[in-house]
């Protein structure tokens, strides 16, 4: 009983440390460019922040609330309108330096553009944000608020230490990333948002943007544990999608005939193509799997169970091929590698199951 109760022990430490040094690959911050922007769409009424009651929120809108008519509050309202939503501006600022100069530091996409509304559009929002961290000193207010940060990404480290987020997502894939930085936004919703910035040559840094899980005397609460480590296999697992290459990517979203029994519940939550429903269904079913693996087969099923009830339908064939590609990682070394095996659980067979639309 004795050497049992050491040996398991001796486990639990061996996984701790494991979990210590993995989350120190994960950066943590309340990063100045989110803050800003989420104050900018706080003036803006953007509904897609989250609506937890924060004296912070009270505080943003006491302090910038005589700049509700600047320009780029008022451009920002009419981005969104035209698709300007969810990670796309994050993505966009992230690219930039810290207020209030942001000087663009890595290269715009040529989706990020679109989604803006075009390039011209894009440079003026750029160009309107950096005058209004200038005329508002934004970074006085950000330098004010250093405390709450502080222990904000303290208790968020504490958490982090006890997952395993960076090694088991290189092994699934087969692939790494250049850099891994978690961004604590409090004004988010709960759960939050995946980017990526690309720099030459080649180098993917990956970026989950998380918001509050709830609220404690009045001040923004992250995420615990468990809910922490799915939370970033999904949310950096977008990236490490998003990078496989394209004729994989292309092999998965071939049938656009399976999008339209899914249509209505896929763009009710964001996803109006086909294309970024694929990748959708590919994060999520990479997440089940990694959740099962790690957390065990019940906290699987529950995961699957959840992702269905959202409408992600295809997430059971999705699901046979990755079992197959963890049993035939000989002949399959990455993910990239298995996927035109993957690629056939996602055919017409799949489209017939379902109701029409």
């Amino acid at each position: 009983m004795t050497r049992t109760l050491t040996l398991v022990c001796l486990l639990a430490a061996l996984a701790s440390r494991a979990g210590a040094a993995d989350s120190l690959r994960v950066s943590v911050t309340v990063d100045p460019r989110i803050e800003l922007l989420t104050a900018v769409q706080c003036l803006a009424g953007a509904e897609d922040l989250g609506h937890f009651d924060l004296a912070y929120r009270r505080e943003i809108l006491q302090r910038f609330g005589p700049w509700r008519a600047h320009r780029v509050v008022a451009l920002l309202a009419a981005m969104r309108r035209a698709g300007f939503t969810r990670e796309a501006p994050a993505a966009v600022v992230l690219r930039l330096a810290d207020p209030p100069g942001l000087e663009l530091r890595a290269p715009l996409t040529a989706s990020l553009e679109a989604r803006a509304g075009g390039r011209e559009q894009l440079f003026a929002f750029l160009y309107g944000l950096r005058d209004f961290a200038a005329e508002t000193g934004f970074m006085a207010f950000y330098e004010e608020h250093a405390a709450l940060y502080r222990r904000l990404c303290a208790q968020t480290e504490r958490s982090l230490r006890r997952t395993r987020v960076v090694s088991p997502l290189e092994e699934y894939f087969g692939a790494r990333l250049n850099g891994y930085h978690l961004m604590l936004a409090p004004l988010l919703p709960s759960g939050g948002y995946g980017a990526e910035v690309v720099r030459p040559p080649g180098r993917v840094d990956g970026y989950a943007i998380l918001g509050p899980s709830g609220v404690r005397a009045d001040r923004p609460r992250f995420w615990g544990p468990d809910d922490l480590e799915a939370l970033l296999w999904h949310e950096f697992g977008h990236t490490f999608v998003g990078n496989l290459p394209d004729s994989c990517r292309g092999a998965i979203a071939a049938d656009s005939a399976l999008f339209p029994p899914l249509r209505a519940r896929m763009e009710a939550q964001g996803y109006s193509r086909w294309e970024t429903c694929a990748d959708e269904h590919l994060v999520r079913a990479v997440g089940v799997r990694l959740v099962a693996r790690l957390q065990g087969s019940r906290a699987g099923e529950r995961t699957l169970d959840r992702q269905l009830r959202l409408g992600f339908a295809y997430l059971p064939g999705l699901l046979i091929g990755l079992e197959r590609y963890e049993r035939e990682r000989d002949l399959f070394p990455t993910l990239g590698d298995f996927c035109p095996e993957l690629a056939a659980a996602l055919d017409r067979r799949a489209a017939r199951q379902l109701p029409r639309p």
